[in-house]
């Protein structure tokens, strides 16, 4: 436990010890544009709004490389100041679109800082160091291997109408590579999150296993593996279970389109690693 913190004080547990966040559904609706609903594999909100209390404090800095849709923005209404990197301009307008609804609104928040581009290159380049980071990173392949591509762009599976032709569009994006070029730059990543980090400062990386036939593919172990060549410690090592995922929604399309029964893992790992002082 961090700092005799403890993580999600207010949401239950299961009967494994995970912790149970609900849908975000409304808590989307409510703060976001109706766009970020586009986004194929958007993080709960009230997961990364509890992950950033527990990781950081208001005033801190808190880096998010794979923005999406900004979903780390709410932890600008809780104090923190938060520092977006996306590489595809559809969804960087969506954030975009956020932050001019709440400047509308009037909403109370932390400074944001919003950049486009690859985040290993604007990482490089960033000027200022940041306190905290939580992300999700992409995967090898992903469209093939989690199945997104099956939604379509127009496919009603109950978490949205997804715009997948967007999400990996540029062929920079760490989804579109091969396992080897990712593995390569998947090091670059973390070497480079590194630099920019205080020392001591927290990263939370939020992966999740897959399954490929009759084998469970365990992704956080190269995820551990490479942050620890670059001076991030693992200091714990949380799960939750999402209520609703973009695994499950493929399983339903599977099972509907194709009378295939899909296995999908219900749960997703919380590495936090703490930069070596």
């Amino acid at each position: 436990m961090i700092e005799d913190k403890e993580f999600a004080p207010d949401y239950p547990r299961n009967d494994k010890g995970w912790v149970v966040f609900g849908r975000d559904v409304e808590l989307r609706r409510e703060l976001f544009h109706e766009d970020a609903f586009l986004h194929p594999a958007k993080a709960n909100l009230h997961m990364v709004r509890e992950m950033a209390k527990y990781i950081s404090k208001p005033g801190d800095s808190v880096l998010d490389p794979f923005g999406g849709t900004g979903s780390q923005l709410i932890s600008a209404l809780d104090g923190r100041r938060v520092v977006l990197i996306e590489l595809e301009p559809y969804f960087l307008d969506v954030i975009n679109k956020t932050l001019e609804q709440w400047r509308e609104d009037k909403r109370e928040m932390a400074d944001v800082f919003v950049y486009q581009g690859d985040c290993r290159q604007v990482m490089k380049d960033l000027p200022y160091l940041v306190d905290a980071a939580i992300f999700s990173p992409p995967y090898a392949n992903t469209m093939a291997s989690t199945g997104i591509r099956a939604t379509g762009g127009d496919e009603d599976s109950g978490t949205g109408r997804y715009k997948t032709e967007e999400y990996t569009r540029s062929a920079l994006n760490l989804g579109q590579l091969n396992p080897f070029l990712y593995t390569q730059a998947s090091d670059r990543v973390y070497e480079r999150l590194s630099n920019r980090l205080v020392l001591g400062g927290l990263v939370c990386v939020i992966t999740k296993d897959r399954i490929e036939g009759p084998r469970r593919i365990h992704l956080s172990e190269p995820v551990i593996q490479r942050a620890q060549r670059h001076g991030l410690r693992l200091v714990e090592w949380l799960k939750h279970e999402p209520p609703g995922t973009i695994a499950k929604a493929s399983a339903a399309i599977a099972l509907k389109k194709h009378g295939r029964v899909v296995d999908v893992v219900l749960d997703e790992d919380l590495l936090i690693f703490q930069k070596e002082k």
